[in-house]
């Protein structure tokens, strides 16, 4: 996913998605330590996803924290 795609969805979608992906890296790297996993770039992949997703939601929280500051004072 890239940030723009990431940038479209709302903050439920990211975070579902995020969930899903954390979820996702959890069972590859059970794979991984089985020695079953058939391809470990999708651990790289998943994990870069995530933090994709939580600058797109760490931004919008510190947009919300400055529009509050803003209109408090």
């Amino acid at each position: 996913m890239k940030v723009s795609e990431c940038r479209e969805l709302v903050n439920e979608e990211l975070i579902k998605s995020r969930d899903e992906a954390l979820l996702e890296s959890m069972k590859l790297r059970f794979e991984l330590a089985r020695g079953v996993l058939a391809s470990p770039a999708k651990i790289k992949s998943l994990r870069r996803n995530v933090a994709r997703i939580e600058t797109v939601l760490n931004e919008r929280r510190l947009e919300a924290e400055e529009k509050s500051e803003g209109s408090n004072g």
